[in-house]
């Protein structure tokens, strides 16, 4: 059930997103529910792979110094990239576009998980990279 909910807020966050945006399009809700599908079972799979790829790369410094969220927010940009080339009524027009899109959705989801839960925990989890976006 909470995968449904946070389905249909991601899918109306990213609507959102493609009306305030002007590099990021989406057809209409149907496209938009597809996006948030889609990125709530690549984000979690091909998501963590692209973390520890990052996390590799860049010797897990951003990690070891409090900053392991802007390695996720990356991963999922790049996700998001990946969805945009899947789903034909989507469009974000560049890396930045996909990165601004990624901080959009990670907050709004850090605050929908805040107010139907009701644990602070919840929230500082989903900041300090302990729980997957869109999960």
């Amino acid at each position: 059930m909470d995968f449904i909910i946070s389905l249909v807020i991601n899918a109306v966050v990213v609507l959102m997103a493609a009306y305030i945006l002007p590099k990021v399009e989406i057809r209409n809700f149907g496209s938009a529910l597809l996006v948030a599908f889609l990125l709530g079972i690549l984000n979690p799979t091909i998501g963590w792979i692209l973390r520890r790829l990052l996390d590799i790369v860049t010797l897990g410094i951003p990690f070891l110094i409090g900053l392991g969220f802007i390695i996720r927010l990356i991963a999922t940009a790049i996700v998001i990239k990946i969805v945009d080339a899947l789903v034909p009524g989507f469009k974000v027009r560049g890396f930045t576009n996909a990165l601004i899109l990624a901080i959009i959705i990670a907050l709004i989801s850090t605050l929908v998980d805040y107010f139907l839960r009701g644990d602070e925990s919840t929230a500082y989890m989903i900041i300090s990279g302990s729980k997957t976006f869109l999960s």
